[in-house]
């Protein structure tokens, strides 16, 4: 008993830190978002970002667009929206596509869909903007180039090494010359996986048809594509079908249960159910003479805050169409994972969300945007389901209002960290007693995660108060 006590004491004082932080009011992230477009947006695209952190920076853009629901923000929202758009449909080079990893693919497929949904709300909200008369027009371009790209992302499915599951790096023969060379940089990981997922299942609830390419250059690369599916079995790939992509293809709901099925059997889990980051290939042999036999067992076992509710959109999204409501409460579960991670050490204490390099100061660039990521993950996990039954919708909206406390204490210690110029420092769980010289690094990535959890924080207090 007396340990039961004392369990609920630390529990109990747990929730009440994390309750008594209180996030910044919403004129705050106002003037924060606008002194973040005005810092980091130079040139039609984002200063000091790398190609996904900068698809990251706008899907954060588009998410704050979003939560602008009056005219008195009209002027920002079009140029806003008119300059995150160029971006997305200016970005787009022959090189860039050759050289970009799978998840790079995917986090790209990922903003363009999202600016897809968007544009739907746009035209709802303001019918008598300048740029309704280019939304058709915009919307054949981001459909077209996420069919390209996740067309593409395809490729990086393999059933014959590990039995499945996305591969990370872009191959250039799938045929096997050196066994030994080319199989030692295949790395089946857990975020190409989500991503692959999750844009599988996104894809099919867009409701776009066949995509076609609209300018010279979409054309082009769609021709090179196709000429490409003709000579790749000579390489080693499966035979493609030669046909434009479709978005309404079933195909994408099999490989989002296919996909999904794989990551629960692929051994990416830990014990408290937390993805590892990955799993790579190597040689085994259990006597001299016996040939050596590949196994998909060399895991990467490193934690990381992004990979753990990145999953739970292609949750929604194969619940949406399959009408199944069980996706849905998995999806709470891998949130409620996260959230325990924050209490246990794993990714966090006192119920801030760490990475493990924070606290050392030594995060790289990619790391610095980890955290902030799962945040806009929950928020619009947690849109409604009106798909749903009343009793699901009412078990849903339940869960993400018990979330509330959590994120709010979250968006309090990152909001803590923000200096005089109202830039955030890459460590949230500092406290009072400690320097923040060496751990409150300062970049692009740092402000994309901050404001990441206060959008998310303000977004909860308005629907579930």
């Amino acid at each position: 008993m007396e340990l039961l006590a004392a369990a609920f004491i630390i529990w109990l004082s747990w929730v009440l830190a994390v309750f008594a932080r209180q996030p910044p009011s919403d004129p705050n992230i106002h003037i924060l978002f606008d002194d973040f477009f005005q810092s980091y947006w130079k040139d039609s695209n984002w200063k000091g970002a790398s190609s996904w952190t900068g698809d990251s920076a706008s899907n954060l853009m588009v998410n704050y667009l979003t939560t602008l629901e009056h005219n008195d923000h009209r002027h920002k929202v079009d140029d806003i929206f008119i300059k995150i758009v160029s971006r997305s449909l200016n970005q787009w080079t022959l090189l860039q596509y050759l050289t970009q990893g799978y998840d790079d693919f995917g986090w790209t497929v990922f903003c363009l869909l999202e600016m897809l949904r968007y544009s739907y709300q746009y035209e709802e909200r303001y019918p008598d903007s300048i740029v309704i008369d280019r939304l058709p027009i915009l919307r054949k371009r981001f459909a077209f180039r996420a069919a390209f790209l996740h067309d593409a992302m395809k490729d990086s499915w393999s059933t014959e090494l590990c039995g499945g599951g996305a591969e990370w790096k872009v191959r250039a023969r799938r045929l096997s010359l050196w066994p030994s060379l080319d199989f030692s940089g295949i790395y089946k990981n857990s975020i190409t996986n989500h991503l692959y997922n999750s844009n599988n299942a996104q894809i099919y609830n867009a409701s776009s048809g066949q995509p076609r390419p609209y300018e010279i250059n979409e054309l082009s690369l769609h021709y090179l594509r196709l000429m490409l599916k003709l000579i790749r079995p000579v390489l080693g790939w499966p035979r493609a079908q030669f046909q434009y992509f479709n978005f309404t293809d079933t195909d994408l709901i099999y490989r989002t249960i296919e996909g999904i099925k794989w990551m629960e059997q692929a051994h990416l889990l830990t014990n408290e159910s937390l993805y590892i980051d990955g799993q790579r290939l190597r040689f085994t042999q259990d006597t001299p003479n016996e040939r050596p036999k590949l196994s998909c067992d060399a895991s990467v076992k490193t934690l990381y805050t992004y990979n753990q509710v990145a999953g739970i959109r292609a949750l929604r999204y194969l619940s949406l169409a399959t009408s199944d409501s069980k996706p849905i409460s998995q999806g709470h579960q891998a949130i409620q994972n996260l959230i325990s991670s924050t209490y246990n050490g794993r990714l966090g204490s006192n119920g801030i969300l760490e990475d493990i390099c924070d606290r050392f100061g030594n995060c790289t660039q990619d790391m610095q945007i980890f955290k902030g990521l799962p945040f806009l993950d929950i928020k619009n996990y947690c849109e409604p389901i009106e798909w749903a039954n009343k009793e699901v919708q009412a078990s849903h909206r339940k869960h993400c209002s018990s979330y509330r406390g959590w994120i709010n204490g979250n968006a309090a210690a990152a909001y803590a960290t923000v200096d005089q110029s109202g830039k955030f420092g890459g460590y949230w769980g500092l406290n009072s007693t400690e320097s923040n010289e060496m751990t409150q690094k300062q970049s692009i990535e740092t402000q994309v995660a901050g404001l990441s959890v206060l959008l998310t924080s303000s977004w909860f207090n308005k629907k579930f108060s």
